[in-house]
């Protein structure tokens, strides 16, 4: 199937993730993006996949796209774009229905409770996941990282751990690779891969004793992917110093503290005084309900 059967097939279809700048239709295998792109970088990011993906790492790779914008004077322009899946499933992702923005009623305070929770346990899960992966995924996908921080023409977008994926065979991947020239030193990758793994979320207070062991066994095979990386151990006379430098570091550096979900009562109580205290200082328009 060629790229125009998937465009006339994601007519029809919802929107399967969006990010900054682009829609993306997910098929069985495919990819479908919609942006704006300028030619020279998908050139450039169709020809550097490829080999990537020859090398064995799990990213996507561009099969095909088509310009909308037939305007040649613009550098960015409409384009659709047909990769392949990276396989897995992306690492702490959150409930896609967002929290709403300030609620005003009890009602929409409960509802962004029991969002939370499902977030929390969601977070939870993915840790306990996280601590099972094999050793050798975790080698791999530093190495892989070390990797594309020096490519270049391409590099990866560290800034959301969902823009990374894991698959219990194939390991971990890369979702969101960008035609652009970015040098990342070696402590500064280390450190993203932490962020990555460890991600961002609360726990439910009960839990937090296991939680804390499942992270425990996260820095430790972190930790240990670092000192059997061999660019990692030529670059530093002493291997050791990764800990202070990538993985103690790391911690502060995030302000990495494992915050527990207020329980339901307190939540509510919590919220419906910030609202009344809103509407004291006629920041609620009880009327319309906008802030």
């Amino acid at each position: 199937m060629d790229i125009k059967k998937y465009i006339e097939k994601a007519q029809s279809m919802e929107i399967s993730a969006a990010g900054e700048n682009s829609k993306c239709y997910l098929f069985s295998d495919k990819a479908l993006l919609h942006g704006s792109y300028a030619a020279e970088h998908l050139n450039t990011l169709k020809v550097e996949s490829e080999k990537l993906w020859d090398k064995g790492m799990n990213v996507p790779k561009v099969i095909d796209y088509q310009f909308v914008d037939q305007d040649m004077n613009k550098k960015y322009r409409e384009c659709w774009l047909l990769e392949t899946r990276v396989p897995g499933k992306a690492l702490h992702e959150l409930n896609p229905y967002p929290l709403i923005f300030r609620p005003t009623t009890k009602e929409e305070v409960i509802e962004n409770y029991q969002r939370e929770v499902y977030n929390t346990e969601a977070y939870e899960r993915e840790l306990e996941l996280l601590s099972q992966v094999p050793q050798d995924h975790y080698d791999k996908f530093l190495e892989d990282m070390l990797l594309v921080a020096n490519h270049p023409f391409l590099c990866y977008d560290g800034t959301y751990a969902s823009n990374f994926q894991y698959d219990r065979e194939k390991g971990f991947g890369f979702v969101d690779l960008t035609p652009r020239h970015v040098i990342d030193s070696p402590d500064f990758t280390c450190q993203t891969y932490l962020k990555i793994l460890l991600g961002k979320g609360e726990i439910i207070k009960e839990h937090q004793n296991q939680v804390q062991s499942w992270i425990d066994q996260i820095l430790a095979k972190a930790y240990i992917a670092m000192k059997n990386n061999k660019q990692l151990n030529e670059l530093y006379s002493n291997p050791d110093d990764l800990k202070t430098i990538c993985y103690t570091r790391q911690f502060r550096r995030l302000g990495f503290l494992l915050s527990s979900l207020p329980n339901m009562e307190d939540y509510i109580e919590r919220s419906l005084r910030t609202i009344e205290m809103m509407r004291e200082l006629n920041l609620i328009d009880s009327t319309s309900k906008k802030i």
